[in-house]
């Protein structure tokens, strides 16, 4: 007899185990999707957090980039209430606080950061923002504490918009901060340095210490042209380093690599220690458009606008010169004391008018002594519609309180307009690079501000200081204003007769002058050089000053006075006619440049200034600084002229230096631009 009962019960023991096992796995499946689970809900919470903080931190960056915008709107924020943005769903809150000791002047931009060295006035803030998936559930909050830079323009010496190419021809020594938005070229014929300058004044040094040295680009630093593939000359840069312990910084040459333009690498760069950087942030600047006749910025912000007014011709074909409010209409109480202005001063302020088509051939001589020029020229009396009175009425002399055209045969009178009033005129003014006549709205500035204030003030105070200084804004309203493509003739504005400003020495604050346009601007003869006594002062120092236009001219002081073809007769005359004589200005500049293409240069920085004349053996001393926010809109004409040779001008002796009185901020220009940088200082974040 068989007994079975082991085998039961092994079965049995089976069926435990399989039991025991199926509830294991059920446990660890049930583990797992507990796990899976929580995974997933922690996953999707950290989503929504990040999520959160992410949209929590546009609000911090939305906040401070409208910050910005205020401050490159020449404005200072005032808005410091909360604000609300909807990002995918959520609500974003973000508010800034004011530090209430803004602003804090005289910061210096610390080393390790871009522009180091240089002043600016520094605003501080904090900033905080929450974001909200659901009403009064908040997902993510973040804070920041951000300094933001306010850095004047005028602290370089070359600032450009676009490319930037320092090409000099001679020996050239250049001090003072570099940047370009765009690609820098370095090149030159002879020996191009640029270095630190020791404070002294004496020769080789500064009146202040410029003691770094700085050049930047948005883009490559280039060693060679770039309308060619040529790379010759010797080109030094001061590094950041002085081992010899003289001083001054160590010279460094940057060489050619492979007798051809090329980028230089970062490393190379590395070589002189921060004191050449490419490839860095491009700056943010005011667009051309701020100087818009009618709508930009330094139009509506001026004390005075004077304007040749083309579209007003009266019954005599004569043109008023009227003071307009920023809408555009006549100014009436600035347009009655121009019009007092103009008779009290006559030719002062006049228009450069300019020939009949058909009667503008050159002609060998234009002299205003005896017998008139051939018929069918542009110096003859009859060439001009309406004819002018005699010969020497064509091309006569300004006036001018400080006598600066003794001799001449002939100034300059008033003319009555049919509309009532005073206007002033003489003969035409061809400019050589256009290729073009251009009729020319002329102001002693001078002479305006000290009639100005020996009549308490009626244009505007003398000692105003609402955009930092005196703003006038010069302009040519007519069919050709904002023509495109540029049409003929073309448009100017000319200060002249001003070698000081007539700012008395003493004021509590130096206001200054700048002198706006949308036209061409032309500089004739010295400007605010600090020599000569005011009106009723004992001197007149230099001035806080500068020049913003489409283009710049300059014109030098032997341009106007007494001789057998000059005041403006010459302009159409060869250039050995064009005789030039040494001319000193000091004033920041921003005009616009050429860009340069393919074989077709635009005569780089040494040529910024468009020059008119035959400088040989002349020297052009000038002080400033060079700003281009862009090319030009109303002056396309080749640095070269459209011939094969350059026989626009023969250069100056370029005895030119950064103003270094542009490093104090009560020294800027008035309505000087600046630029914005923005550093966030700390940063703080907290999550549900």
């Amino acid at each position: 007899m068989i007994t079975r009962t082991g085998t039961r019960g092994e079965r049995g023991f089976a069926l435990v185990a399989v039991m025991f096992v199926m509830v294991l796995l059920l446990a660890i499946a049930g583990a797992l999707h507990t796990a899976v689970m929580n995974d997933t809900s922690a996953r999707a919470s950290h989503l929504r957090a990040t999520n959160g903080f992410y949209a929590a931190e546009s609000g911090i960056n939305r906040g401070m980039g409208d910050y910005r915008n205020v401050f490159l709107s020449y404005n200072i924020p005032s808005d410091f209430s909360a604000h609300t943005l909807s990002i995918d769903g959520r609500t974003v809150t973000y508010q800034l606080t004011n530090d209430p000791a803004n602003p804090y002047n005289g910061i210096v931009v610390p080393a390790g950061r871009l522009f180091a060295g240089l002043n600016a006035i520094e605003y501080r803030y904090k900033a905080n923002s929450n974001s909200q998936l659901v009403t009064g559930d908040t997902e993510a909050s973040i804070g920041t504490q951000f300094n933001v830079d306010y850095i004047a323009i005028f602290q370089f010496l070359a600032f450009f918009q676009g490319d930037l190419e320092i090409l000099p021809g001679a020996n050239a020594l250049f001090h003072g901060p570099i940047h370009t938005n765009g690609n820098l070229y370095l090149n030159s014929d002879a020996t191009l340095t640029i270095a630190d300058c020791l404070a002294g004044g004496g020769a080789g040094q500064c009146p202040a210490a410029i003691p770094v040295v700085h050049l930047s680009a948005g883009g490559n630093v280039y060693r060679g042209r770039k309308d060619t593939t040529a790379c010759n000359g010797t080109v030094q840069v001061a590094k950041l380093v002085d081992s010899d312990h003289n001083g001054a910084l160590d010279l460094q040459t940057l060489a050619c690599t492979g007798g051809a333009t090329a980028a230089q690498s970062s490393a190379t760069l590395s070589n002189w220690l921060g004191a050449i950087l490419a490839k860095q942030p491009v700056v943010a600047v005011p667009a051309p458009g701020i100087l818009a006749r009618g709508t930009g910025d330094y139009w509506i912000k001026a004390d005075l606008r004077i304007v040749l007014d083309l579209d007003s011709r009266d019954a005599n074909h004569r043109f008023p010169i009227v003071a307009m409010n920023s809408d555009g209409s006549i100014n009436a109480a600035q347009n009655t004391a121009l019009q007092n202005f103009m008779i009290a001063k006559p030719g002062r302020v006049f228009y450069t008018d300019v020939p009949e088509a058909g009667l503008r051939g050159a002609t060998t001589d234009c002299s205003t002594g005896s017998g008139l020029p051939a018929a069918g020229t542009y110096c003859h009396r009859v060439s001009y519609d309406p004819d002018f009175v005699s010969k020497t009425d064509v091309y006569a002399c300004p006036g001018s309180d400080l006598n600066l055209y003794p001799g001449c045969a002939k100034y300059i009178a008033n003319d009555d307009l049919t509309t009532g009033g005073k206007t002033a005129r003489r003969g035409g003014f061809y400019n050589n690079r256009e290729g073009d006549w251009v009729y020319l709205l002329n102001v002693n500035a001078h002479d305006l501000l000290a009639w100005n204030r020996a009549n308490a003030g009626v244009f505007f105070d003398p000692a105003n200081n609402n955009e930092g200084g005196v703003v006038i804004f010069l302009s040519v309203k007519g069919p050709n204003s904002t023509a495109v493509p540029i049409a003929s003739p073309r448009y100017g504005v000319r200060v002249f007769g001003s070698p000081n400003l007539d700012f008395p020495a003493g004021m509590p604050d130096p206001t200054g002058l700048s002198v706006m346009s949308d036209q061409a601007i032309y500089v004739e003869g010295d400007y605010n050089t600090g020599g000569g006594a005011c009106t009723s002062f004992a001197a007149c120092p230099k001035m806080p000053a500068a020049f913003m236009g489409d283009a710049l001219n300059v014109l030098s002081s032997g341009w106007t006075g007494a001789g057998t073809c000059r005041n403006d007769c010459q302009s159409f005359q060869a250039l050995a006619s064009r005789a030039a004589a040494s001319t000193a200005i000091n004033a920041g500049f921003i005009a616009g440049v050429d860009v340069t293409t393919a074989g077709n240069y635009n005569g780089g920085l040494e040529n910024y200034p468009r020059f008119h004349e035959d400088w040989s053996g002349d020297t052009l001393t000038y002080r400033g600084s060079f700003v281009s926010l862009g090319a030009p809109l109303h002056s396309n004409g080749r640095w070269c002229g459209t011939g094969t040779t350059c026989n626009i001008y023969n250069p100056p002796t370029r005895n030119w230096d950064f103003d270094t009185d542009f490093q104090n901020a009560s020294l800027l220009p008035p309505m000087t631009p600046r630029f914005v940088t923005v550093q966030q200082i700390q940063f703080t974040e907290n999550f549900r």
